[in-house]
């Protein structure tokens, strides 16, 4: 889920993360509070092979006030820097086969509503993924009420739609270390946007073998056990969708170091990852 800040005054607006949305894409400039409203969930995968699909979003306010929202479709694709950027539509675009209701939407203080969409395609689809955003803005933002601004946000949450049978191939070329920072380096060739998911360890020194750090890795607290093995950093795999015919760098982690044994575990695209590699 994108969550794009409103020029409206100093927002108060606080980054979301985690479940419910893909990443927060730019920080707030006063300090943290709670955010206006969430939909849930944040990515939406969709198969249409049947001529048509449909999904729902659940949208919460969480203000002291009510809200008006508008709703909408647009097309999106990553930047050179992973984030989400809009480009333009065309008459052929996937955000027009996307039927969203309702278009406008009130959601008093507290409360939770619905949004269904539907897709219908214009055209003949040919096998492979498709995708869009389906958008929320506020459309009361910069109102006065009980003596405080709205400040206004807009959310999006990706529709992943895809038509017949379709493959999550892709190659992670190397992981690299600068900065304290580890750096993946993939390429997708499928006909789906691929991603890894799983965990990753770094060891400095002592590496304890691949059997015992791959069992840490299934613990129900997967970094407290790796910790307990000595592992100088772990995390979960950037998760971060590579589309299909290009390469993208992605990083994670905090203080890896420069040098030490790399130890992955998880699927990549279709494909499973456990691989041990020097970086």
């Amino acid at each position: 889920m994108i969550h794009r800040k409103r020029p409206r005054g100093i927002a108060r607006l606080a980054a979301i993360l985690g479940g419910a949305l893909i990443a927060a894409l730019s920080a707030p400039a006063g300090p943290a509070q709670a955010v206006e409203f969430a939909v849930a969930p944040g990515r939406v995968f969709v198969d249409f092979s049947s001529g048509r699909g449909q999904g729902r979003l659940e949208i919460t306010n969480r203000s002291g006030s009510d809200m008006a929202l508008t709703i909408g479709g647009v097309d999106f694709a990553l930047n050179a820097q992973n984030r989400v950027v809009r480009t333009p539509s065309t008459a052929a675009s996937f955000s027009n086969w996307l039927v969203v209701n309702p278009s406008a939407l009130d959601v008093p203080s507290g409360q939770t509503r619905t949004v269904r969409f539907a897709v219908r395609p214009l055209a003949e689809p040919r096998t492979g993924e498709y995708k869009a955003m389906i958008t929320f803005d506020q459309a009361n933002a910069g109102q006065i009420e009980n003596g405080a601004v709205s400040f206004g946000v807009s959310l999006g949450v990706p529709v992943y739609a895809t038509y017949g049978e379709v493959e999550r191939i892709a190659t992670l070329h190397g992981v690299s270390a600068s900065g304290g920072r580890l750096t993946f380096d993939i390429s997708s060739t499928g006909t789906a946007h691929a991603r890894l998911s799983g965990y990753w360890a770094a060891f400095s020194s002592g590496y304890p073998g691949d059997a015992r750090v791959r069992e840490a890795m299934a613990a129900t607290a997967p970094q407290a056990a790796l910790a307990a093995l000595g592992a100088r950093a772990s995390g979960r795999l950037p998760s971060t969708g590579v589309f299909p015919g290009e390469r993208r760098r992605l990083s994670t982690g905090e203080g890896v170091g420069t040098s030490g044994t790399l130890f992955l575990s998880g699927t990549l695209g279709d494909a499973p990852i456990d691989r041990r590699m020097s970086y």
